[in-house]
């Protein structure tokens, strides 16, 4: 049950959206921004008050008018669903729709920008973000600038903000946490590469103390797995696994050609590590 005090409000509903996101969607605009962006299509939301309450009646609405085949998934706009307080009232929004729908992807549109604040700062101290994210698969991010608006932009109004696809960015950062061990990943160190207006996945870096080197509680007279038991990973978990389960698979490696390949390489602790991390993983990474 929704506990009253935590109860959003919403400006509108569109049940056949093809204007915020991919396909045909189902859109939630909720009540409530801090960002008050000059030219902003949607200014009576910035009230927190505006509109009517979300509660669970409107929540199932939501979920009737999404389950149609046609329905690619489900948009969040506002307003700003990112605000502490929007964040409570849409997870369990959220939670069910990857329940009932789970092909059906989740778009959310931000005036946050996603590394600095989002990941940098609310990932890193909510509990309830970290959360949401796990069930949002595409960021819009950015705050609309007037100055840069552009009408042939698709699913975005200006051209500073960007179209991020989380769960794959997520998925694939921490999978190569847990292969590499590396113990170094935090909130400042996510990032990714814009090719024009397209993103991409950072490929790891800044993993200084990754495959047990530059690491004062490994012990070169252990066996490597031993070592390995004192790995503590970061940010979100101790544990390079559950990470993973958190996020999801991100890619699959040729287990075989791979370790062919290491065979080729000279000694090191490092090869070492890394052909006893893709062992220890094949079932995994196959």
């Amino acid at each position: 049950m929704r506990k009253e005090e935590k109860i959003m409000n919403y400006a509108d509903i569109k049940i056949a959206d093809v204007a915020n996101g991919k396909g045909v969607r189902v859109s939630l605009f909720v009540s409530g921004c801090n960002h008050h962006c000059k030219g902003c299509f949607n200014q009576c939301a910035w009230d927190f008050n505006y509109g009517n309450k979300f509660t669970e009646k409107e929540e199932q609405k939501i979920i009737e008018y999404m389950d149609h085949d046609y329905i690619e998934g489900l948009s969040l706009l506002g307003g700003e669903p990112l605000e502490p307080k929007n964040q409570e009232g849409l997870l369990p929004l959220v939670k069910e729709v990857k329940e009932k729908f789970p092909n059906k992807n989740i778009w959310c549109y931000t005036g946050f920008d996603f590394e600095k604040d989002v990941m940098g700062k609310m990932a890193k101290n909510s509990q309830t973000t970290r959360e949401l994210l796990k069930y949002i698969d595409v960021v819009v991010d950015g705050k609309f600038e007037e100055d840069k608006k552009d009408l042939k932009l698709q699913f975005r109004g200006s051209s500073n903000q960007r179209i991020l696809d989380v769960k794959e960015y997520l998925s694939k950062i921490f999978m190569l946490d847990m292969i590499c061990l590396n113990e170094d990943r935090h909130l400042n160190n996510l990032a990714i590469i814009m090719n024009g207006d397209k993103f991409t996945p950072a490929p790891i870096f800044d993993n200084g103390i990754a495959l047990l080197t530059a690491n004062q509680s490994v012990n070169r007279h252990f066996p490597i797995a031993d070592n390995v038991k004192r790995v503590v990973a970061r940010p979100f978990s101790g544990s390079h696994e559950k990470m993973m389960e958190y996020f999801g698979k991100g890619f699959s490696v040729d287990v075989n050609s791979a370790l062919d390949w290491l065979d080729t390489e000279p000694d090191s602790m490092e090869r070492n590590v890394l052909k006893y991390q893709i062992e220890r993983y094949k079932g995994i990474l196959n």
